[in-house]
């Protein structure tokens, strides 16, 4: 009987188990202040299961990746990467570089009014969800360490189009 035992034992072992994903982040309405984001919050909640908002566990949440590509899509239609430029510092001979613009949290904000710890998982979101590929020389767009500033140009569909084709 022990023989089977070490059998069972060692069978067990050699099977992989399979990693369970995080627990999903869910918002609701209630984690945000701008109206129209919270508005469209609404009109997507009926066509999620019926789970909890992470932060307001009374209501219904949505998956925090449905919410963000709406962010996304804001953020990417009004700010650029800030554009870095050179300073002179305190001894003459040094040059810093400074990037213009505000940082990814502080945009998010106005564009969500979310609070801290809910400004820190939509932050999280935006920059796990940023779809670039290194291989082929592109680089991240959302980062903590980089700063934004708002398009220069009045149109930008047409210059974001311009930028695409001359690359």
């Amino acid at each position: 009987s022990d023989w089977d035992l070490t059998r069972i034992d060692a069978y067990a072992e050699s099977v992989p188990m399979p990693e369970l994903e995080p627990e999903m982040t869910r918002v609701c309405p209630q984690c945000f202040v701008e109206k129209t984001l919270k508005k469209r919050i609404e009109e997507m909640r009926p066509h999620f299961p019926n789970q909890k908002c992470s932060f307001h566990p009374r209501l219904k949440g949505v998956p925090i990746g449905d919410v963000t590509a709406i962010i996304d899509e804001v953020f990417r239609s009004n700010y650029e990467i800030g554009e870095t430029y050179p300073f002179a510092g305190a001894d003459d001979d040094a040059v810093e570089y400074r990037q213009e613009g505000d940082d990814l949290e502080q945009i998010v904000y106005e564009i969500t009014g979310a609070d801290d710890k809910i400004l820190q998982a939509v932050v999280s979101q935006l920059i796990e969800d940023d779809d670039y590929w290194p291989p082929d020389g592109c680089e991240p767009f959302y980062g903590t360490d980089q700063s934004y500033s708002r398009y220069r140009s009045g149109d930008y569909g047409h210059s974001e189009i311009w930028r695409n084709f001359c690359q």
